[in-house]
């Protein structure tokens, strides 16, 4: 499976390719703040990734190749949400 930041950049727009590049480096920064128990941050940093992932979404193409990518990184990002929810829901500011 291609992610789109693999796209041929005729495939995959500036704005998407930076969306993406986002996505990712928001997931990198949640890691960061889980592993320096900064969970006061998470909360935030969480709902920025699903506005940025939401943001992809409406900016992606009509092709089922990149729909397929938006769609299992949205699995992933759900996942890791989960995971990040049993870890220590009391410690997130504005969660449980």
């Amino acid at each position: 499976m291609k992610f789109l930041g693999d796209l041929p950049s005729s495939a995959a727009s500036p704005r998407r390719r930076w969306l993406s590049d986002a996505v990712v480096t928001s997931t990198v920064r949640l890691v960061d703040l889980v592993q320096r128990n900064a969970w006061e941050d998470v909360s935030a940093t969480l709902a920025a990734r699903r506005s940025l992932l939401d943001a992809l979404q409406r900016h992606a193409s009509e092709g089922p190749t990149e729909a397929d990518t938006i769609a299992a990184l949205r699995g992933a990002v759900l996942e890791s949400e989960r995971v990040i929810a049993q870890m220590c829901p009391s410690r997130m500011s504005g969660q449980g």
